[in-house]
């Protein structure tokens, strides 16, 4: 994959090509680790200090998970809300330029998502017997809503790196989604991106939290 990208960025001069074989470099100068536990998306780069803060958190974490070792975490969510919190390691994801660790979490008893940069610290727990493999864990089922909205139509162009064909319905003056999403996810900052140019139609409780953010921004 590295020659594959130098090859790439020979040719066409990406910066998008470098920065993703410093990323997997990453990877590569800590523990090896099989192909299962890493998923490559697409990479930005963070600054100097914070890849190299970012490359001590990946070892770790790929040592753990070579020996079989749960990690305790000190963990900040995207809200400010600090949690203590004992993790069993499952996968690595590079995914829209920064690393995330996917874990099952003792604390919410689910599998969870943890960008390494929140990571505030860690340490390796005693090897135990309570391990679980993959086929092990309880995987959640999506709570699936349908999200309907409405966008101005010049948006289009953007739309098409969301949502499908099939999901959208042009009309002379807007451009109707309507789609299948998670509502244990939060949407809003997402909905936050398009401004003015989006409406939530439904389901009733996102239009009216939506409105709130907005609100929210309006007064600050």
């Amino acid at each position: 994959m590295i020659q594959s990208l130098n090859t790439q960025h020979t040719l066409i001069e990406t910066d998008k090509a470098t920065e993703l074989v410093y990323k997997i470099n990453l990877l590569q100068e800590g523990e090896q680790t099989s192909a299962f536990q890493v998923n490559f998306t697409e990479a930005t780069l963070h600054r100097g200090s914070i890849e190299r803060d970012v490359q001590n958190k990946l070892s770790a974490i790929q040592t753990a998970m070579s020996v079989g070792e749960k990690i305790q975490i000190n963990y900040i969510a995207g809200d400010g809300t600090a949690t203590k919190r004992i993790v069993q390691p499952l996968e690595l994801l590079l995914k829209d330029g920064s690393w995330y660790l996917s874990a099952y979490c003792e604390l919410r008893k689910s599998q969870r998502l943890f960008k390494l940069t929140r990571i505030r610290s860690f340490e390796h727990l005693p090897l135990k017997n309570d391990y679980l493999s993959k086929d092990d864990l309880m995987v959640e089922t999506p709570n699936l809503t349908t999200i309907e909205l409405q966008f101005e139509k010049n948006q289009l162009g953007k739309l098409y790196d969301y949502f499908l064909e099939k999901e959208m319905s042009l009309c002379d003056t807007c451009i109707n989604v309507r789609f299948k999403y998670d509502s244990r996810k939060n949407i809003l900052p997402f909905l936050l991106m398009f401004g003015s140019n989006v409406k939530v139609i439904a389901p009733i409780a996102l239009k009216n939290s939506y409105q709130d953010e907005v609100k929210k921004m309006n007064e600050s």
